[in-house]
């Protein structure tokens, strides 16, 4: 039994870690089932998942169709290229420039404005099929998600940069100031990841 609001929150944190959900995720479903609700209405979705990641894009593009404040408060959050599925960042721009230029959020427009049927279809489905939701909590929970996968994805990339720079450091004896100077920004992006 947790005694305290201080080790909730530590506890929360370790289960988090450990399951790589968020931490949010977890108070919401123990709220729910201290209160006897079972059934959870909403799959919380694994961080660094490659599936997980693009069902959450599919939700957020979901809230987003469905409510416009929704929309303008995720697009403060996350941009197009933030998006792996390039049908969704396209669909993202579309509702971006729905909004820009409408006020407002039309999925007929936004299906319009991008003249594809994989599109068209593809906002049908999110619409009928994924779980939308008002709830700020879980939207945000679903933008951590994305920006979680994005900064593994970068983190995985520059650690590939840093291993070819290794391996070609290795087989010259002679290093080149270019190779220096991108191994320091390496470093110096791996730790900036650390400290956020």
């Amino acid at each position: 039994m947790i005694g305290n609001e201080v080790e909730l929150r530590a506890q929360t944190k370790k289960i988090s870690e450990e399951l790589k959900l968020s931490e949010e995720a977890i108070l919401i479903e123990l709220k729910r089932y201290k209160r006897g609700s079972r059934d959870s209405s909403h799959n919380f979705i694994k961080l660094n998942s490659e599936s997980g990641n693009i069902k959450a894009e599919k939700i957020l593009i979901g809230c987003m169709l469905e409510n416009e404040q929704i929309a303008r408060d995720i697009l403060t959050k996350l941009k197009a290229e933030d998006f792996s599925v390039l049908l969704h960042r396209q669909i993202l721009t579309a509702i971006e420039k729905n909004l820009k230029d409408d006020k407002m959020v039309d999925s007929q427009k936004v299906i319009d404005y991008l003249n594809d049927d994989k599109a068209a279809k593809l906002i049908s489905k999110i619409l009928m099929e994924e779980t939308i939701t008002f709830d700020e909590k879980i939207i945000y929970g679903y933008v951590d998600t994305i920006n979680n996968f994005k900064l593994a994805q970068e983190r995985k990339n520059l650690e590939k940069r840093a291993k070819i720079l290794d391996e070609k450091i290795k087989k010259s004896e002679k290093i080149e100031e270019d190779d220096l100077k991108e191994l320091r920004e390496i470093v110096r992006q791996l730790k900036s990841q650390n400290i956020n």
